[in-house]
């Protein structure tokens, strides 16, 4: 899914470049090179982990790289979005404030680094304990 979502952004973000709309327009994928790049990154770490399942190490710590590296990219996001939210708070400029802050909460939390996110969390737990065992 990793990497679905990192061509996705790459086409989208080349589409913008050349003036054009973009093609694959998913809403909580960003057309951004520096999102599809952490998650063309993510993607190929867990994708690595799965070739290399034959070698245990290997898997384990191609794993717990990828799914650390999608945990710090959701958290990030996470942090980004109470960010924007609390500037909104402070700025405090008339209109509907309480909606402009769910707004920007709902589409900073149900973006793609953010939902991918939460099954990276039980896939970094389950390899870290693994890795324990192992150890």
């Amino acid at each position: 899914m990793y990497l679905i979502a990192g061509i996705v952004a790459i086409v989208n973000w080349s589409s913008m470049l050349l003036g054009i709309e973009p093609i694959l327009s998913i809403g909580y994928i960003p057309p951004d090179a520096g999102f599809a790049l952490v998650m063309i990154t993510i993607g190929i770490a867990m994708t690595a982990a799965a070739y290399f399942r034959d070698n245990i190490a290997k898997c384990l710590a191609c794993a717990l790289v990828g799914s650390g590296l999608g945990i710090a990219s959701a958290f990030i996001q996470i942090a980004v979005t109470l960010a924007v939210g609390l500037d909104v708070i402070i700025t405090w400029e008339e209109g509907n404030v309480l909606g402009t802050i769910f707004d920007i909460l709902r589409e900073g939390i149900i973006r793609a680094d953010v939902v991918l996110g939460l099954p990276a969390l039980v896939l970094f737990m389950m390899s870290y304990r693994a890795l324990k065992r192992l150890l």
